[in-house]
């Protein structure tokens, strides 16, 4: 029996500031995680700086 491999669509940048350098973030240096914070059942983004973590809601 084959397994299904899902089809997901292309990367795309959504939210600018949590891209690959965005307002001095590195991508090697500051990790960004998807993750349901606030228990509503879709996932938020966490980005981890210099600063400590900056949480962006999903909002659908």
């Amino acid at each position: 029996m084959g397994w299904l491999q899902p089809q997901l669509p292309p990367a795309s940048l959504c939210v600018g500031d949590f891209g690959h350098d965005a307002v001095g973030w590195r991508a090697e240096r500051h990790p960004r995680l998807m993750a349901d914070v606030n228990n509503g059942g879709f996932a938020d983004i966490v980005g981890y700086g210099d600063a400590g973590a900056d949480v962006s809601l999903a909002n659908p």
